[in-house]
């Protein structure tokens, strides 16, 4: 399911990502592109949704069976920055006076927002080096659980020219006793 719906047959929410075995249908084209009519069973009765590919709007639209659990949402409301409209970039470039307030405009923006992106670069920067924190997360648990350091030597090398897959059995492993091998009984 390419999003969130209810069925008209149950009333029982449908989550984005359920996959279906639907019936595929070509039922016209957008210029070159094909159109397709997808129908399938709904899992929870015996309603049948149908869906339809929208390429002119790169989406798809509901023809029968079920409604779309809206969710969509204004960007300017959650004070995202918004990207500018063709028609705001076209006066951008030809009105001098409205590009100077769109620019005093975005450093306000900017001002207000530094202190929350320095406090996430900050948050982000003390994961960067993930290899060093996953090293000493594992050298912690070797100590908690008591396990040795294993040093690897050279393949084949081993006591009495016996080569690591014996070491691997049991036995005897790449370490520091003597000879480079840890006994363990």
């Amino acid at each position: 399911m390419p999003f969130n719906i209810w069925c008209d047959g149950c009333q029982n929410h449908i989550g984005m990502g359920v996959r279906y075995n639907a019936e595929k249908k070509k039922v016209g084209t957008y210029y070159t592109t094909p159109v397709y009519r997808f129908r399938m069973k709904c899992h929870l009765c015996v309603n049948y949704i149908e869906l339809q590919t929208d390429p002119g709007n790169c989406d798809y639209v509901i023809v029968s069976g079920a409604r779309r659990k809206e969710e969509r949402w204004d960007p300017g409301d959650s004070a995202q920055v918004l990207p500018t409209t063709p028609e705001q970039r076209e006066r951008l470039a030809m009105d001098p006076m409205f590009r100077l307030e769109h620019g005093v405009t975005d450093r306000g923006v900017l001002e207000r927002a530094t202190p929350t992106l320095t406090r996430l670069q900050e948050a982000q920067d003390a994961w960067k080096d993930d290899f060093g924190l996953n090293r000493r997360l594992r050298g912690g648990l070797r100590a908690a659980f008591g396990h040795h350091r294993v040093h690897r030597g050279a393949p084949g090398e081993g006591p009495e020219g016996q080569s690591e897959h014996w070491g691997a059995r049991g036995e005897r492993y790449p370490g520091e006793g003597p000879g480079g091998w840890l006994c363990h009984p």
